[in-house]
């Protein structure tokens, strides 16, 4: 993922205890997604990852460039962490455990009242 100049990139610090410490990422993973999405209000924004392990740990960051609202999405629960940003909006992070392997959506709603633009990234950890 790059940026160029007059686009700002964001990140998130976040610990995970009980990861595989010389390969943390399910190599597996047909690519960690990436989408810019524009989401209506109370509609969600989605990238899809397929991981080769069951057991992992499917996360996601996004960030809402007009900062109007937005919620994890179904089955995911909010990640608590450190997140370093030069330009406003909100930003997010979710992750749940899944037993099998195959497909994963990792998704936000807005909940704005108006469309939002989302930039969204998704990962598993194994």
């Amino acid at each position: 993922m790059s940026a160029t100049a007059s686009e700002t990139l964001n990140m998130m610090a976040f610990g995970v205890s009980g990861a595989s410490t010389s390969s943390p990422f399910d190599p597996g993973v047909s690519s960690e997604c990436y989408a810019k999405v524009n989401v209506a209000a109370g509609g969600s924004g989605s990238c899809s990852i397929t991981n080769s392990n069951a057991n992992d740990l499917v996360f996601g960051l996004v960030f809402d460039a007009q900062g109007g609202g937005v919620t994890t999405g179904s089955g995911y629960t909010s990640m608590s962490g450190t997140f370093i940003s030069k330009q406003s909006g909100d930003s997010l992070a979710e992750y749940r455990l899944v037993s099998s392997t195959g497909s994963q959506a990792i998704s936000f709603t807005n909940s704005a009242t108006s469309t939002q633009t989302f930039y969204i990234v998704g990962d598993a950890i194994q």
